[in-house]
């Protein structure tokens, strides 16, 4: 039986990933799923009961999230057993970001029934996927106004002025002289030599 569907969902690529890669968020948005717990890495025991026509019946299983690229696709692989047939199915999700604020959710895939699910045949089980997936996106929709409701609403702060002071103007530096200081090896006017010549003229009478 083949699986396809696509959605555009207001909301970026990114939210939306972090949306189904949240085991409660799934639980809440995917139909009839009564439990949904994480065993392992990308790996989920699920519960689930579907009352739809002749498909009606608890489900045990589990949904394998293999070769994840975030935020743009991964594949699930689900096998899901109850007393009214088994279901194994492959499906390919993609996430198509066409702006900032929307992305195009899609899916791809075949499933493979058996027991009383084969017998009631595809038309009936196509009817019924078709069903489910409408709920799915119901749903997903639904959730996502509230994780938009409740998201804090970020004030982008002001920008504070900045005032550049003006750089003053440089005066010009004054020419100042500075005398040098005298030689050490210059004579001194009244030296000791001085005093002396004029203490033998006196003495000679010279």
């Amino acid at each position: 039986m083949e699986l396809t569907g696509s959605h555009t969902i207001n909301a970026s690529a990114q939210q939306i990933w972090d949306m189904l890669m949240d085991p409660d968020t799934l639980a809440k948005v995917t139909p009839g799923i009564s439990k949904l717990e994480l065993e392992s890495e990308g790996v989920y025991k699920a519960v689930a009961e579907v009352k739809m026509g002749p498909v009606n019946g608890k489900f045990e299983g589990r949904v394998e999230v293999v070769e994840p690229i975030a935020p743009q696709s991964f594949t699930l692989k689900v096998q899901q057993n109850s007393s009214i047939g088994n279901v194994a199915a492959d499906v390919k999700m993609l996430l198509n970001a066409i702006s900032a604020t929307q992305t195009e959710l899609s899916f791809d895939g075949k499933a493979m029934t058996s027991g009383l699910l084969a017998r009631t045949g595809n038309r009936v089980m196509s009817g019924v996927a078709s069903t489910l997936t409408k709920q799915f996106f119901d749903n997903f929709e639904k959730e996502l106004n509230v994780v938009q409701a409740n998201a804090p609403v970020v004030v982008a702060e002001p920008t504070p002025e900045v005032t550049i002071a003006p750089v003053p103007k440089e005066e010009p530096v004054a020419d100042v002289h500075i005398p040098s200081a005298p030689s050490e090896t210059a004579p001194a006017s009244d030296s000791i030599w001085a005093m002396i010549v004029r203490f033998f003229k006196s003495l000679f009478g010279g």
